[in-house]
């Protein structure tokens, strides 16, 4: 899915892979530290949210294992893929 919409936010890019979801944030700024630097803590709870709410209405995916990924973005650099960048809190 490409911008989930839920109440708490929207999720970027939500992606499968066999028992896994995937959740990804999408952030571009004029340089990638500036662009991680807005991925804050709140914001990660809200995606935490967001990934509760979207899955609670997909039967088939609620035993999924998760993972929560950045991609930083900044003109005239390659995309910088951050794979498991943090862990839901609990």
């Amino acid at each position: 899915d490409r911008r989930a919409r839920t109440p708490a936010c929207e999720i970027d890019l939500i992606a499968t892979k066999k028992n896994l979801l995937v959740f990804v944030e999408v952030k571009m700024r004029a340089r990638h530290e500036t662009a991680l630097e807005s991925v804050t803590p709140g914001l990660r709870r809200r995606i935490e949210q967001a990934a509760r709410i979207w899955t609670t209405s997909r039967h088939k995916l609620q035993n999924h294992n998760w993972r929560f990924d950045i991609v930083l973005m900044s003109p005239g650099h390659l995309p910088r893929h951050m794979a498991d960048a943090w862990r839901a809190e609990n």
